[in-house]
């Protein structure tokens, strides 16, 4: 609620009404001024606090439930990892394993597509895309494919917020998606000049100075690695290894980010890509085994990641 006080006419009856009035020349042309002063501002807005509307305290009780449904995923996991550990009958393993990794994608599903919503509520174009294609990539691709496939959806959300400082404020979700395609195209030129090699290039650079434009060069690599990977196939592998290794450029990035919850996740993510990395020199009892641990680790890595998108939407992601 916004009160509306009149200062011209409850000071000028103040000063009327006052011995203020007989005051001498030298007071009266000081208040002449402040007459003139006040007349030009007009009126003054006094703001009360609003009541609450009860949606500050949903988007804390979406995000607890949020935080419960990957705790439980993440629960089965290690829940699957221990009965590994302790020589569960295959069969009966296999089936909490399946259960696991079902409820894993369910839950990725199901709150990526309500983020999705809220980002494009807010107009937050390839924000709103990556949700969307993330989940599905999970759940259609093949094994063999997956990383790849993923790094398309991450790219995407690596060049995101990248630009979160500049593109953020635009509600339109048209404008906010042409923004997007003048911003990658306008950091492109600022990363990949004459000053690439030198002092002056805009990636790499002292945390303090960071504008985006690192995590945007790793996720540049993360996109055009897993495009050339999944167009040719005798490039598969190689591009896997540059895809693993921009991505884990783009969290080691992540880190040093000013926003404390973006730090988090980097550092999560990094762990969980060693972890996938060495479970594949592993034998494979230990390699399974570490693989169900892996996936706890990744469903709460992958809430904090997510529940970044909301705290863009409430305006208490800290940009660069």
């Amino acid at each position: 609620m916004v009160y509306h006080i009149n200062v011209i006419s409850v000071l000028t009856s103040h000063l009327n009404n006052s011995h203020f009035a007989t005051a001498p020349k030298s007071f009266r042309k000081e208040e002449r001024l402040a007459e003139v002063m006040v007349d030009r501002s007009k009126c003054i807005e006094i703001s009360f606090p609003k009541e609450e509307t009860g949606q500050p305290q949903k988007n804390k009780n979406n995000r607890k439930i949020r935080l419960l449904c990957y705790s439980v995923a993440s629960a089965l996991h290690i829940l699957a990892a221990m009965a590994r550990l302790f020589g569960l009958k295959s069969d009966k393993l296999e089936v909490l394993e399946k259960f696991a990794l079902r409820t894993s994608k369910t839950v990725h599903s199901i709150v990526y597509s309500l983020l999705a919503k809220d980002a494009f509520k807010k107009g937050r174009a390839l924000d709103t895309v990556a949700k969307i294609l993330d989940p599905l990539i999970s759940n259609f691709s093949s094994v063999d494919n997956i990383n790849l496939s993923k790094g398309f959806s991450g790219g995407l959300q690596i060049l995101d917020f990248s630009q979160t400082k500049f593109n953020d404020h635009c509600p339109d979700f048209m404008k906010n998606l042409v923004n997007s395609f003048k911003l990658t195209k306008n950091m492109a030129k600022e990363i990949y000049n004459n000053d690439f090699f030198t002092k002056e290039r805009k990636i790499f650079v002292d945390p303090k100075k960071e504008e985006g434009h690192s995590l945007a060069f790793s996720g540049h690599g993360v996109l055009a690695s897993s495009i050339l990977g999944l167009i040719f196939k005798p490039l598969n592998k190689s591009m896997n290894l540059i895809r693993n290794g921009f991505t884990m450029l783009s969290n080691t990035i992540a880190m040093q980010h000013p926003d404390s919850q973006k730090n988090i996740s980097g550092l999560l993510f990094n762990s969980y890509s060693l972890m996938d990395t060495a479970q594949k020199f592993l034998p494979k009892p230990e390699s399974d085994f570490l693989n169900q641990v892996n996936m706890a680790i990744y469903n709460i890595t992958i809430f904090l990641y997510g529940d970044l998108s909301n705290k863009r939407s409430e305006g208490e992601f800290t940009n660069y």
